[in-house]
């Protein structure tokens, strides 16, 4: 069975990004940094990652971070059509396919990994949720 993101619908209306590096954390949550600058140009990727700006559904359709964008009040139904052909293959198949992106995209986890880690040990960690919470702009340490 395909896990997460294996494949992703946005309504076209909704927006996507790495937010987290506001708060000091690398966009651990978004991807595996070796995932996004495979499926989107490297300077596009890099800017995201360090810049959270979102990007509206039809710029990530664009990018090649989603397959498909659904009209708005169909993700869902789109999705389950999607999961149908899907569950029609061989499972033997999609299992198989699925092992072998999951392993790429491992590789891709541990740099992610190892950035969170970094970033965990930075005074810039808990400034960046400290600030989050009380909704104020972060007070960043100078790099040594």
């Amino acid at each position: 069975m395909p896990g997460p993101r294996s494949a992703a619908s946005l309504a076209g209306s909704q927006m996507h990004g790495s937010h987290e590096v506001f708060c000091g954390i690398p966009g651990a949550s978004e991807c595996p940094y070796g995932q996004r600058p495979r499926a989107v140009p490297q300077a596009v990727a890099v800017r995201l990652l360090l810049t959270g700006d979102p990007i509206g559904a039809d710029v990530a359709l664009q990018y090649g971070m989603l397959d498909a964008v659904s009209e708005p009040g169909r993700a869902v139904t789109d999705a389950l059509t999607l999961a149908a052909r899907i569950a029609a293959n061989s499972p033997a198949a999609v299992r198989a396919i699925h092992a072998a992106t999951a392993e790429l995209a491992s590789q891709g986890w541990l740099a992610t990994d190892r950035a969170v880690a970094e970033a965990e040990t930075s005074p810039d960690h808990n400034e960046g949720i400290d600030a989050f919470f009380e909704k104020r702009a972060a007070r960043w340490s100078p790099l040594p």
